[in-house]
């Protein structure tokens, strides 16, 4: 599938960057909580009681460890030639990544994606297209979950402003 093994190198340590930064996100924003508490000598429990927006920021970093599993999936199956599961969940997860307004993490995979679609030479147009609605229910019931989640959020940031 692949011609040049340097880029097919850096591709996949892009998805090992992103794979991490999703893994950690969790720790940092517990730390980050943590040190918010201390300043207003609260606790955590006490910090997320009194202000909400701060249970969704933690909710939407509990959730990126699963993206990190996501993205390793993804990565297994773009190397095994199952294109179309890769290409379902790619775009799930941008969407989800988009509703989350997290647009760090947007842009990482945004250029994850970029690299492994011009790396395994794919063809949007032909492949994303022809897809039916059953498959993207089977392929990319994970990703679904964590857009369904993320979008709870995203109406629960909406509703506190």
């Amino acid at each position: 599938m692949k011609e040049n093994s340097s880029s097919a190198r850096k591709t996949a340590r892009y998805f090992l960057v992103a794979k991490v930064l999703f893994g950690i996100t969790p720790f940092v924003a517990y730390l980050y909580l943590t040190l918010q508490g201390s300043l207003m000598a609260s606790s955590l429990q006490g910090m997320l009681e009194s202000y909400p927006g701060l249970v969704v920021i933690f909710i939407l970093a509990m959730v990126n460890p699963y993206i990190s599993y996501l993205l390793s999936l993804i990565e297994k199956n773009l190397a095994a030639g199952n294109h179309k599961f890769a290409l379902i969940n790619m775009g799930i997860i941008l969407i989800t990544q988009l509703a989350s307004l997290n647009f760090f993490y947007l842009s990482l995979l945004v250029y994850v994606f970029y690299r492994a679609i011009k790396d395994y030479k794919l063809d949007l147009k032909s492949q994303l297209f022809r897809i039916p609605i059953v498959k993207v229910l089977h392929d990319g019931g994970g990703s679904l979950i964590v857009l369904a989640v993320n979008l709870l959020c995203l109406f629960t940031t909406i509703k506190i402003i």
